[in-house]
């Protein structure tokens, strides 16, 4: 024998009603997850965007460090004496900050890379919740006839009860 849902006086209203059912409820709450998720994903991929930028901000200010040395006159005529200072030869510090930019230009690619493969999961989760939303909005339905089917269930049982009144 199927327990039914029991016909009470006071009936909530019929999407309080529809909340509380298990079906749709179940699906809130993994809606609420997927959320979650996602969130955590759009935070990881906002942050590979941000550390790229900085990246690209140092490289860039070491390729300018490293055009002046290159095309700054007042250097280039003191390359004798940066020698002797330094240990190293003048070529070589062009070389040294022109490497290190392109070593930090490959981190901001990876970066990127990282940010793309978040673009991507943010998309399957996107899709995932909704497929959830179309489920909860099926879920909702079949709640609200069931709720529709109570409501009818009970005008009939008060009116009946009410006939039974009037005959005492």
């Amino acid at each position: 024998m199927k327990l039914r849902t029991p016909i009470t006086e006071t009936m909530l209203t019929k999407s309080e009603w529809v909340d509380l059912q298990p079906e749709p409820k179940k699906i809130l709450d993994e809606r609420s997850k997927l959320f979650e998720e996602k969130r955590v994903i759009k935070y990881q991929q906002d942050k590979h965007i941000s550390e790229a930028n900085e990246w690209t901000d140092i490289a860039n200010i070491l390729e300018s460090k490293s055009n002046q040395i290159a095309w700054d006159e007042t250097i280039s005529e003191a390359t004798d004496q940066i020698e002797q200072t330094t240990g190293k030869p003048y070529d070589y510090w062009y070389e040294s900050y022109q490497w290190k930019a392109d070593k930090l230009k490959e981190l901001a690619l990876t970066e990127c890379c990282k940010a793309v493969d978040c673009k991507k999961e943010l998309e399957t989760k996107q899709q995932a919740i909704d497929r959830n939303w179309e489920a909860y909005e099926k879920a909702k339905e079949r709640a609200e006839e069931k709720y529709d089917k109570l409501q009818r269930e009970k005008k009939a049982y008060d009116k009946l009860h009410q006939e039974k009144k009037e005959e005492d």
